[in-house]
């Protein structure tokens, strides 16, 4: 076990930037890295950040670990966490679990859910989950179970593509003061662009969009409650997004996409409204 940890953890160790891992654990290293990242660069904690609602200041300070065990944690409860945010600003704190996954590897919704009761076990505020899934916004989690989930321990999202835009925007916009921070912020846009961190965008629709295409196509009808249209809804939302971070990266500024207000608020709204638009007049 490491030296210093918060008393609630009974193992893990600080965020590496340079984690001593096996060659085959590509994602603990991936993971590591962007955790140090966001605890030593100042301004790159604050966007990240910013984007679960948490405001990041001069006298806050942000601590990360990675591969953590809790002191409340049931016997036959297995899974351990990917890392741990923390946010001290004076005597508060704010924490998050995360769990990440790179490459193919998608999120599994069950084990979101035991992270869930673990936060809640332990006084941890939110589970913040990070893949090559897209969400429109961090609180609009791309698995349905997860939004669906009636526990009160919020999960929020960020792809891939998201943590390498964000730095990338702060790189092209001049927006980190330190010098030393800014290197560093450099070498790990460098880092996430090559293919061996296991990030990537968003490359091919599902094999169901093939299915809808023949069914339009022979004039047939898109069934109210079809899971193959679902699923296209949801592979076009995560298309959507990931060219807004490529235009945002090609154009050095923010781009997001141009969502009546109603749907930028809320998200099941959002579904229900071009679920209808997809089956009434066959458009995404």
């Amino acid at each position: 076990m490491s030296e210093n940890l918060p008393a609630y953890l009974t193992q893990g160790e600080v965020a590496r930037l340079f984690p001593v891992l096996s060659t085959t654990s590509k994602e603990g290293r991936t993971t590591s890295i962007v955790l140090a990242c966001l605890s030593k660069i100042e301004e790159f904690g604050k966007s990240l950040l910013g984007t679960v609602g948490q405001r990041v200041g001069k006298l806050s300070r942000i601590e990360t670990y990675t591969e953590v065990g809790f002191q409340k944690q049931p016997n036959e409860h297995k899974d351990r966490p990917d890392g741990l945010i923390v946010l001290k600003v004076g005597s508060r704190e704010w924490r998050a679990l995360v769990e990440a996954k790179v490459g193919n590897n998608d999120l599994d919704a069950g084990q979101i859910e035991r992270y869930r009761a673990l936060a809640k076990d332990n006084g941890i505020d939110c589970v913040i989950t990070i893949s090559n899934q897209f969400a429109t916004s961090p609180a609009d989690h791309p698995m349905e179970a997860v939004r669906k989930s009636r526990s009160k321990i919020p999960v929020y999202h960020w792809s891939w593509m998201h943590v390498l835009t964000s730095a990338h925007l702060l790189i092209s916009q001049d927006g980190v003061a330190d010098g030393d921070q800014l290197v560093l912020l450099n070498e790990l846009r460098r880092f996430l662009g090559h293919e061996s961190a296991g990030v990537k965008g968003f490359d091919r629709m599902p094999k169901e969009w093939a299915d809808l295409n023949r069914l339009v196509s022979s004039g047939g009808v898109i069934p109210t409650k079809s899971k193959e249209a679902a699923t296209v809804l949801q592979a076009w939302h995560q298309e959507t997004r990931d060219l807004s971070l490529i235009l945002s990266r090609l154009t050095k500024t923010n781009v997001s996409e141009k969502l009546p207000r109603k749907h930028a608020k809320d998200a099941v709204q959002r579904q229900k409204d071009e679920m209808d638009n997809l089956r009434d007049a066959h458009q995404l």
